[in-house]
């Protein structure tokens, strides 16, 4: 359990690390918005996994992520995909959020051309989970948090379960 620098918080936010996930994505269809860098770009998730405490399994294939670029440093996520676990649960799981970066570095970093530096990208989400499996019904009602990164073509994400 985790917490952030609450000294003054009425409310201090608590939280617990809900679990590692990695997506391989194919490469984006763009449609353009107006002039450049605006445009809708769709990835769709070709693989990945995730893996914390509670569950763990993979990422079924078919799922993605609409990014909404709004200039060259920012873009809003919109993602959607299906998790299958070791114990065979399936759970659908949705996060949005946003992408900004230094100047410069979101297009090096989508070019492949540079590392992803964490420092110069700020990637965090809000995530949301159903599910009918009983021993996982308690993500149906839970808010978590993402905290993102990009590398080999892929995203890695910690979620976090805010308590």
């Amino acid at each position: 359990m985790g917490s952030g620098d609450d000294r003054n918080a009425q409310y201090p936010l608590r939280y617990r690390h809900l679990f590692e996930f990695e997506a391989a994505v194919a490469p984006e269809y763009s449609i353009a918005r107006g002039e450049a860098p605006a445009r809708l770009a769709i990835c769709y998730f070709t693989g990945g996994h995730f893996s914390g405490d509670r569950l763990r399994g993979i990422l079924l294939p078919g799922g993605g992520d609409w990014a909404d670029y709004r200039t060259e440093q920012a873009l809003w996520i919109d993602v959607r995909g299906l998790l299958e676990t070791d114990d065979g649960a399936r759970i659908y799981m949705q996060y949005r959020g946003v992408w900004c970066a230094a100047p410069g570095a979101l297009t090096a970093v989508l070019r492949r051309g540079e590392p992803y530096r964490h420092e110069d990208h700020y990637l965090r989400v809000a995530a949301r989970f159903e599910t009918d499996a009983a021993r996982y019904r308690w993500l149906n009602s839970v808010v978590v948090i993402g905290v993102g990164g990009y590398a080999d073509g892929g995203v890695h994400y910690s979620f976090y379960e805010i308590q």
